[in-house]
């Protein structure tokens, strides 16, 4: 191993053992030092062993909290963390430890099979998750045929193309539509699952282009209804 390989398989063990700490110290997934590790653990698992990878995606898929939609004109505000949002970060928690767990006694049998997966220029930035809550403002309009365009070159196979057509469409709908984030969600999810670049391209561009005049007082829908 390298010395890349080494310092990143170490921020891995490191991670394994911030998990306790987080529960001992009553640490939310709203802490900055939460998002640090999961930062840094994303960066790592994604450097060791690819995007793409079962590990990588695993993780990367952790919600930690419950997914809510907040639109709000102001940076300083932010949802109130709830008993639920507790609830699933402690579950997520331990399904992260499962997750370092196994790619950390696993990376030695893969390291010899294929050579580690380099680390991009691209990689220090935060991964971009369904569970953030998005500050939503853009100055140029997005038409749903321009995004549907950007599909087509994104180099999908077929038959996963037309079902991410069809997650935006449902996604473009809902969105001038009623709102309901239980349905929001839904595509939302599907969209995060075919990769970073279907979910930038396509599903924030719908976000961004979402009225805000059915949001509730404190701007946050979490009813689905």
């Amino acid at each position: 191993m390298n010395g890349q390989t080494d310092l990143h398989l170490s921020r891995l063990r490191e991670s394994l053992k911030t998990i306790n700490t987080f529960r001992d110290d009553r640490v939310t997934a709203l802490d900055s030092s939460f998002k640090t590790w999961r930062e840094g653990t994303q960066e790592s698992l994604s450097a060791l062993f690819g995007e793409q990878h079962a590990y990588t995606r695993r993780f990367s898929s952790l919600q930690f909290w419950e997914p809510r939609l907040c639109i709000t004109m102001s940076r300083s505000s932010g949802p109130a963390w709830s008993h639920r949002d507790q609830e699933i970060f402690h579950n997520d928690l331990d399904r992260a430890r499962a997750v370092l767990t196994d790619a950390i006694e696993k990376f030695p049998l893969l390291a010899d099979q294929a050579p580690p997966a380099t680390v991009r220029a691209s990689s220090a930035r935060p991964q971009i998750v369904v569970n953030v809550t998005h500050v939503l403002s853009q100055n140029t309009p997005v038409g749903l045929s321009q995004i549907l365009a950007t599909l087509d070159s994104l180099g999908l196979p077929p038959d996963k193309l037309s079902e991410a057509k069809l997650h935006a469409k449902e996604l473009a709908e809902e969105a001038q539509g009623q709102q309901r984030w239980r349905v929001l969600a839904k595509s939302l999810e599907a969209l995060e699952s075919m990769g970073k670049s279907v979910y930038e391209n396509v599903a924030l561009p719908i976000l961004l282009e979402m009225p805000t005049k059915q949001t509730g007082p404190s701007g946050c829908d979490r009813t689905g209804t």
